[in-house]
């Protein structure tokens, strides 16, 4: 059962016993004042019976005349009679009613009667163990009905305002949990699993509970795309490293043979044409040993030695290798760096100069001449981070998640095995890499190493 329906069925059962209550409290009202009026009648016509014995005994009947009018002073006294053994009404309120005989006999004891509004309570007046007569005395009901349906009005107020808030408090939940919840539900089953870069969108009016809840989904479904991606990536580089040692027994031997025959045959050809076809096998033989080498290395980065590195020093070195390439492109480099020593890290120079390479390269060719390459350096606690930021044309937001992917590329020549290279190497030297990009507006690549206080290990002390 959905949560909304067992709250409808727990305030329905509310509802009813409100309702059960109001009835056993009005009916329990009634019976108590009704029962504390029979009470006091009975007191009151007891009082008159033994008050009008003697004026009755001695038939004076002025002194039964002034304790009635005194009965008659008390709340909701309607009138009060006094009848002898003969039925016959010696002394009424009403005097109209004076001398007339009584139909029925005399009661025995006391008794009540109701009549419609009104109630009759009759005792008997006894003088020496006889019965001499009867006193009676009649109360309205209008002050009851009063009582009673002024406690019904007040209960039905509480009701009405217990009501009234039930109503309110699951209105506001069902503006603010269960219409929310269930259209944060629908939007994550149908958003696309693959869409990392998709936001749930947090409905109107949701609660501050509900905002959160989506939030942390939120997060939680981009840490699971990020981790299926990496999972993804690390086995693509398992199958990498068995098809890379396959491609090195398949494919190096026949490229030494070929390489090896064309420099036997060099010294003996003498025409040009033939001269120039093997400048094309040579160039050929050098491409694929350099494709099946960065296969290699990507697939299996390992770190051959690390030494304390100044990576201001390396970067520079990095930056004096692109310069021709970026002024032949028209393209500006610059370094910013903080002082000496205080961006040293063990690293491997070699391995870390290639993520370098790669990088800044990737920023050159996306800059257009006149713009400007930034490298930044800067250390913050135990890291040291290098920002690699170009103004080029940057990268679509569609494929930025797709950048590491190996053999992703949008160049008509690239291999697509630098960045994933890269981020395979920082991730072995205990760093991290992250990219941001906006088409249009540039690119940032962040490398971020630990510092020399984190040692990874290495043998040599100097370096840079």
């Amino acid at each position: 059962m959905a949560l909304q329906s067992k709250l409808i069925l727990v305030f329905s059962i509310l509802l009813a016993l409100f309702v059960l209550q109001w009835f056993l409290f009005v009916d329990r009202e009634q019976k108590l004042l009704t029962e504390e009026m029979e009470e006091r009648g009975k007191v009151l016509v007891r009082t008159l019976a033994d008050l009008t014995k003697e004026p009755l005994l001695a038939l004076q009947l002025g002194r039964i005349d002034q304790q009635l009018q005194s009965i008659r002073r008390e709340r909701d006294v309607v009138w009060a009679r006094v009848a002898d053994r003969n039925f016959r009404i010696l002394s009424d309120t009403r005097k109209e009613e004076e001398g007339w005989i009584l139909s029925g006999a005399l009661p025995k004891d006391l008794s009540t009667e109701f009549q419609g509004s009104i109630l009759i309570v009759r005792s008997p007046i006894l003088i020496a163990g006889s019965l001499a007569g009867m006193a009676e005395i009649a109360f309205t009901l209008e002050t009851l009905k009063t009582k009673i349906a002024r406690n019904r009005r007040i209960f039905l107020g509480i009701f009405g305002f217990q009501l009234g808030v039930g109503i309110t408090m699951f209105f506001l939940l069902h503006l603010q949990v269960f219409r929310p919840l269930g259209i944060v539900l629908r939007r994550i089953v149908e958003l696309p699993p693959e869409a990392e870069s998709l936001r749930i969108e947090v409905p109107q009016h949701a609660s501050p509970e509900i905002v959160a809840m989506v939030k942390a989904v939120q997060d939680m479904r981009e840490r699971l795309v990020r981790f299926q991606r990496e999972v993804l990536a690390e086995a693509r580089f398992a199958v990498m490293g068995k098809l890379a040692t396959h491609m090195a027994h398949e494919i190096r031997n026949p490229l030494e043979a070929i390489s090896g025959a064309v420099e036997l045959i060099d010294p003996e050809v003498t025409n040009p044409s033939a001269r120039e076809y093997l400048g094309v096998i040579r160039e050929e033989i050098g491409i694929l040993n350099n494709y099946l080498k960065e296969v290699l290395e990507v697939a299996k980065p390992e770190l051959s030695q690390t030494a304390l590195t100044d990576l201001s020093v390396l970067v520079q070195e990095t930056l004096l290798l692109l310069t021709p390439m970026a002024r032949k492109r028209g393209v500006n480099l610059t370094i910013q760096a903080p002082p000496e020593h205080l961006s040293l890290c063990w690293v491997d120079r070699s391995q870390l100069k290639r993520v370098f390479l790669n990088i800044i390269l990737n920023a050159i060719e996306a800059s257009s001449v006149g713009k400007e390459v930034q490298v930044i350096l800067d250390q913050q606690d135990d890291q040291v981070g290098i920002l690699i930021r170009d103004f080029g044309c940057g990268i679509p937001e569609a494929i930025l998640p797709k950048v590491f992917e190996p053999y992703f590329t949008t160049k008509e020549e690239g291999t697509g095995l630098g960045l994933s290279l890269s981020k395979r190497i920082v991730e072995h030297h205990g760093g991290t890499i992250e990219i941001s990009s906006k088409a249009g507006w540039g690119t940032e690549v962040w490398v971020w190493l630990p510092a020399s206080n984190r040692r990874e290990g290495g043998t040599d002390p100097i370096g840079g």
